[in-house]
């Protein structure tokens, strides 16, 4: 998971609070300790959609593939 270049995407292409984004952060990073198996699905359960990010964009600038 390239959770820097999610974060920067994040911050360009959305307006977001000092608390947001430190949510937005911490979720970021509990979800890079997961496996690789479990990323995609919890990453999406917890920010598709919270601030107008879609599932495809979660995915592909976290450098995420489903399986």
């Amino acid at each position: 998971m390239d959770k820097e270049r999610l974060l920067e995407y994040i911050w360009e292409h959305f307006t977001v609070s000092g608390e947001a984004g430190r949510l937005i952060v911490n979720i970021v990073e509990y979800v890079a300790c997961q496996s690789e198996d479990e990323q995609p699905a919890l990453l999406c359960a917890l920010l598709d959609g919270t601030i107008g990010i879609e599932r495809d964009e979660l995915l592909r600038e976290a450098n995420i593939r489903e399986e």
